[in-house]
This record gives structure tokens, C-alpha cells and sequence, in this order.
């Protein structure tokens, strides 16, 4: 019988559930914020907590699952997400007025 591989940090929860990359991101400073504390890291790894968590950001489902807390948390991200594309669209010569 084959052992299932312990999965310890959040990085190798979303590789093994495989989030595109631009999610990974999304989903580890979520975590990484939400439950700032580091030992609680390995431990939502291994009873599978970051999993659940990382399957609802690979169908877009973080949003409804979070409390109060965790969607301005989410909010804040998407905005300094969109802040930093505004900032890259500027470096672009002539397409200033293309911003989202």
C-alpha cells in the first residue's frame, strides 16, 4: 500500500491541488495573513484545513466561505492586486488611459 505524502506547508498544498499560479499567490498570502500564526501553518496542512481552503480558491468559492474578517481580507488583496496592474499598465508608453 502506497503512504500519502504529508503535505506541510501551504505551498505544497496548492501544488497538490494545482492552483494556477496567479491563485497559489492568492491563496498563501491569504493564509499566511489570516492565520498569521506560523506554527498553525503545518498543522492546517496535516489535518487538511488548508486543503478545504485551497480547493475553495481553485473554484472561486474563498469569498463565500469566509467570515466577516476574511472577505475584507480578500477585498484587500484583489485591490492591491488591481493597484499593482494600474502601476504596470502606467509603465506602458501610451497605455495610461487602458487602466482597470
Amino acid at each position: 500500500m502506497e503512504e500519502k505524502k504529508v503535505l506541510k506547508t501551504y505551498e505544497e498544498v496548492a501544488q497538490e491541488v494545482q492552483l494556477d499560479e496567479a491563485t497559489q499567490k492568492r491563496y498563501i498570502k491569504y493564509m499566511r495573513t489570516r492565520w498569521a500564526d506560523k506554527g498553525k501553518e503545518e498543522i492546517q496542512c496535516i489535518t487538511g484545513y488548508a486543503m478545504e481552503w485551497a480547493y475553495r480558491f481553485k473554484v472561486g468559492m474563498e469569498f463565500i466561505y469566509s467570515d466577516a474578517w476574511g472577505k475584507r481580507l480578500i477585498r484587500d488583496l484583489a485591490k492591491k492586486e488591481l493597484e499593482k496592474m494600474n502601476k504596470e499598465i502606467e509603465d506602458i508608453p501610451g497605455m495610461s488611459s487602458y487602466k482597470v
